[in-house]
């Protein structure tokens, strides 16, 4: 059975996208935790980002408390925390602020109390620290009583901010929230997950950004009064916000969903880069090979030659049928079974290296949108070509190229493995390992993803991790 440290690297490297170092440093975390009495009353937990999705966290670690009974029956290590279920941990994950007595809904459908602090390694956060409790008791309801009327609202018309299509929040001097209308309540009581009532919260609490009460105050004073239009992702979701200081202290947040705004304006400019870096690129690459070879295949009157070369040429052809295959697609999903099959296919056949087995194992549930499925076309072929090209200078038996692709939990993990003489990889961004470079920005910028290469005397193991 695994101990706990070797269940937080496990948990790390498979599901989110955290280095090495970063993994190592949440490990002491835990270590510290383990070995200290500072929670003996609590369960305590670590959080970390999920890869799968932006509105959950991964819980990686748990420590039941010693003076008392644990909150919960079963092992949650392994479990995701949804933003509608623990509004605390991923905020303290989006903004790096502490979130402090926050009612939320356990993985177990218990109530519960929680507090959480930033996990930060070298200037980024990389985890919660959780600390929770059963929600204190509530006192006797008090029977309701008409709202006076505060000094900030007496110059505006009744119901005003009410009728606003957008969230209102209005905080007194020392940051206590004095008011929020309708639709502010319902977006933190719905997609943020927030149970207590936000009246009496404090600003730091509730802000969906890094700038705390504080800062808010002196960059207000600094600039008028007044905050430029701030664009924040959220959980997956985008707000814009915008502050303002009022009379006697008081400071007003405007805060308006731009989630859908976002995303066509994200959808508009991966369109825009794909006609750009794709179509035109490789096409026209092609295109240009393709003319080179047949222009050496006429000007030689060996036979043998032009067959050559007219094999190279059917070759290169067959890549581009590829690309315009996707290129027609856009917009729809695409099974990757057959999309990868038909790039090793074509890599094989352009070296034709018959002594080379094939290994391909690839879960014909995978799909991808035709950006993302290019993209991972052209990273397969690239890092393919090269096993195929470089990997076995001299014939080898039980030589071998592998080709797997797996899903778990939303995250896609492609595999490309050959058993030949491995190079230095620390080398790839020098000259000639252009094509490392590209596939290395492609998993980055198309695919969100981490890309690991481990190159030895034994083989090269080349991993690419994503979302789905």
């Amino acid at each position: 059975m695994m101990n706990y440290k070797e269940k937080i690297r496990e948990l790390c490297s498979q599901q989110t996208d955290l280095s090495p170092m970063a993994i190592e440093y949440l490990v002491e975390q835990a270590s510290q935790l383990e070995t200290g009495d500072t929670y003996s009353h609590q369960d305590v937990f670590i959080d970390v980002r999920s890869l799968a999705q932006p509105n959950q966290a991964l819980v990686i670690y748990h420590k039941r408390p010693q003076k008392q009974r644990s909150l919960y029956r079963e092992d949650v290590v392994g479990d995701v925390a949804d933003l509608r279920d623990e509004p605390g941990v991923i905020r303290t994950l989006e903004t790096g602020l502490a979130s402090v007595g926050l009612t939320a809904m356990s993985q177990e459908g218990a109530v519960i109390y929680q507090t959480v602090f930033p996990l930060v390694w070298e200037k980024e956060v990389v985890g919660t620290l959780i600390i929770e409790m059963a929600p204190p008791s509530l006192s006797s309801s008090i029977s309701p009583t008409e709202k006076p009327v505060l000094d900030w609202e007496q110059d505006l018309p009744a119901n005003f901010l009410e009728q606003l299509d957008n969230q209102i929040f209005v905080f007194d001097p020392q940051g206590t929230l004095v008011y929020a209308n309708a639709k502010a309540r319902e977006l933190y009581a719905g997609r943020l997950g927030y149970r207590d009532q936000l009246e009496g919260m404090h600003y730091d609490n509730l802000v969906l950004d890094t700038l705390s009460y504080q800062e808010a105050l002196a960059r207000a004073r600094l600039e008028k009064n007044e905050i430029d239009q701030v664009r924040v992702p959220y959980g997956g979701y985008f707000f814009q916000l915008k502050r303002q200081l009022l009379t006697n202290g008081y400071l007003l947040m405007e805060c308006r969903d731009v989630t859908e705004i976002r995303n066509l304006e994200r959808e508009l400019q991966e369109q825009k880069v794909l006609v750009r870096e794709m179509n035109h690129r490789v096409k026209n690459n092609l295109q240009t090979l393709v003319s080179l070879l047949r222009l050496q295949a006429y000007q030689t009157d060996k036979m043998d030659v032009k067959e050559a070369l007219e094999e190279s040429v059917h070759r290169i052809l067959s890549v581009a049928s590829i690309h315009d295959l996707l290129s027609h697609k856009k917009g729809q999903k695409l099974p990757l079974a057959p999309l990868l099959e038909q790039v090793l296919t074509t890599v094989r056949r352009s070296f034709g290296q018959d002594f080379i087995q094939v290994q391909s194992q690839v879960d014909a549930d995978c799909e991808l949108d035709a950006s993302r499925a290019t993209a991972l076309a052209l990273i397969a072929n690239e890092i393919l070509q090269n096993s195929f090209k470089h990997a076995f200078h001299v014939k080898k038996k039980n030589a071998t190229v592998g080709l797997h692709l797996t899903k778990k939990n939303g995250i896609i993990r492609v595999l490309i493995t050959d058993n030949g003489s491995g190079y230095n990889t620390r080398r790839r961004y020098s000259q000639g390992h252009l094509g490392l470079v590209l596939v290395e920005r492609f998993v980055q910028d198309k695919l969100s993803g981490r890309l690991d290469v481990q190159s030895g005397s034994n083989g090269t193991r080349t991993s690419i991790l994503f979302h789905e």
